[in-house]
């Protein structure tokens, strides 16, 4: 199936008729030039999404392409894969597949896509086009360190995505690091800036696991992890002189150290 030339020059418009509209963000990052980026965004802001289509379009118009979705585990990287895969399918079969499996796709320009676990021995000795690092924030900087040579002789690009998480990491220490922007492009996407998610979804989070858990994961602030045993704020303020006739801790936080 012949594809309209329209796809080739932006790839916008494959998203746009695949998945949808892009919102603001999804339009620019699909079409950035730069080869380093990274993605804050909300939970079901888009991201794999555009990932997804990134690697896809890169897939079929870079003739001997390899495109690496890698994630934590290995049924994540493929959640992002099979996204791919779906928008192959969608679109007719283009190009012709040569091989295709639950962890790869072959195309018949020479083109692959290869879903991997995060691991630092999963990566070594690929030579990449595109790098796609989803939930980045999960993985570990040898991980990284062995996703970069990937790119080195290809000139490839990186993209790491993910939600925020522990103000700890080398994807935390990378997005406050100064100067960092010259060579990774910065994009984010909190929960206001995503149509699609409904105020009783975040309503719902923030019963279920906690308004810190929801602005975390939704408005992308970097916070503890939820096991944390006790709250750095209560640790300040367990050190701090209060009007004794109030409680240290509400009835909520006395349940939670019990």
């Amino acid at each position: 199936m012949k594809l309209p030339l329209r796809y080739e020059l932006d790839v916008a418009e494959m998203f746009a008729d695949l998945v949808g509209d892009p919102d603001a963000w999804q339009a620019k990052a699909l079409r950035s030039e730069s080869k380093r980026q990274l993605w804050l965004c909300s939970r079901q802001a888009g991201k794999s999404s555009v990932a997804s289509i990134l690697g896809l379009h890169t897939a079929l118009y870079e003739d001997g392409s390899l495109v690496l979705m890698v994630s934590p585990s290995l049924p994540q990287s493929q959640e992002l894969f099979r996204k791919a895969v779906a928008g192959y399918r969608d679109l007719g079969y283009p190009v012709g597949a040569e091989a295709m499996s639950a962890l790869r796709l072959e195309l018949r320009n020479g083109s692959r896509i290869v879903s991997l676990p995060g691991s630092s021995t999963t990566v070594t000795g690929y030579t990449a086009t595109r790098v796609l690092l989803d939930e980045a924030v999960r993985t570990s900087s040898d991980l990284v360190e062995s996703i970069m040579p990937t790119v080195a002789a290809s000139g490839g690009s990186v993209i790491a995505l993910s939600s925020a998480g522990p103000s700890t990491g080398w994807f935390y220490n990378l997005w406050h690091m100064e100067g960092a922007e010259e060579v990774w492009e910065k994009f984010t996407a909190t929960a206001a800036d995503c149509p699609r998610i409904p105020a009783s979804v975040l309503e719902e989070a923030r019963l279920l696991r906690g308004s810190q858990y929801m602005r975390r994961e939704f408005y992308c602030e970097w916070g503890q992890e939820d096991d944390a045993w006790i709250a750095p704020e209560l640790v300040d303020r367990a050190f701090t002189l209060v009007d004794t006739s109030e409680p240290l801790w509400s009835s909520r936080e006395r349940n939670r150290l019990s």
